[in-house]
């Protein structure tokens, strides 16, 4: 298992442990639901400009299960100071009441902590890919 990583964000310091697998493939089933739509039509180029891309991906991660998959990263994550650390998920709710920047600044981390490896392994991929059907002689 991968060790919890930590990050200060606004004067906070979060450490988020990778889930386990089953609950990882989980999250990842819901954020890729939501956001699939949106990451799409940017894709092709049918958002209208940058800014109304990251609307539209926002928009679709404002669903039903955001609520959810931000509890279950709660439950792998932990806030303080960096020496007294409470689990997060026990104060949630307190803890980023109105503050919804840090709340999607923690989440982004969270999303990278878990699957920001797997997202660099196929970038890799590709390129390897890419590289290879250069390199190889056309038929």
């Amino acid at each position: 298992m991968r060790e919890p990583e930590r990050k200060e964000i606004d004067g906070k310091v979060y450490e988020v442990t990778p889930m386990p697998t089953s609950k990882g493939l989980s999250v990842m089933q819901r954020m890729a639901k939501a956001a699939m739509p949106a990451v799409l039509k940017a894709a092709r180029g049918e958002t209208g400009g940058e800014l109304v891309a990251v609307a539209d991906l926002v928009e679709s991660l404002a669903s039903d299960d955001l609520p959810a998959i931000a509890k279950i990263f709660a439950e792998h994550s932990m806030v303080g100071d960096g020496e007294s650390m409470v689990k997060l998920s026990g104060v949630f709710d307190v803890h980023f009441a109105g503050d919804y920047l840090a709340l999607f600044e923690w989440l982004t981390f969270a999303a990278k902590v878990n699957f920001g490896p797997l997202l660099d392994g196929l970038k890799r991929r590709a390129a390897q890919r890419a590289a290879s059907a250069v390199a190889a002689p056309q038929k």
